[in-house]
């Protein structure tokens, strides 16, 4: 009888500390569950207030560093879309540049030859009669090349001015 009492006894003892030690495990799996979703970037995840003063205040801690890092992400979300429009306006900026240079020193690249071959000519006496003729030619084109760089100058100034204008947005 002795042996069957204390049986009964311990498988009490043991019901009653599974007992108590599942009512302080719930909450501390429930917390660690919340945790481990807010360190994979689940923010929505929120832990449910305890009826244990210190766990509820876990819980209330946790809830708050899960909204707060939610607003932050966002916000580094919306810099980070900003900051990618920008590189983006820039590369656009830096092609049309390149572009620009491009086809300026194409234009600038006709007038020299034309003007060097005429120069070239009149040094070979090639011109012969034709010595007037040539200067006149030399002229025009030192003209159009003098007008591309005045153009050209222009756009450096505007798209300077214009950068200028953009970077104090």
């Amino acid at each position: 009888v002795l042996f069957a009492l204390s049986l009964t006894i311990l498988f009490v003892v043991l019901l009653v500390v599974s007992l108590v030690a599942k009512m302080y495990l719930d909450p501390v799996v429930k917390i660690k569950n919340t945790t481990e979703r807010m360190a994979a970037l689940d923010f929505g995840a929120v832990c449910p207030p305890f009826r244990n003063k210190e766990l509820r205040e876990l819980s209330d801690n946790i809830n708050f560093l899960s909204s707060s890092l939610s607003e932050s992400m966002k916000k580094l979300e919306n810099e980070n879309k900003k900051l990618e429009s920008a590189i983006e306006s820039e590369r656009r900026q830096d092609n049309a540049r390149r572009s620009f240079v491009a086809n300026a020193s194409h234009e600038l690249k006709t007038p020299i030859s034309i003007i060097r071959g005429y120069a070239e000519g009149i040094k070979y006496g090639i011109s012969g009669d034709s010595t007037e003729e040539f200067c006149d030619i030399i002229i025009e084109e030192s003209d159009k090349m003098n007008n591309l760089v005045v153009r050209l100058m222009e756009q450096l100034q505007y798209s300077s001015a214009y950068s200028l204008n953009e970077s104090s947005f």
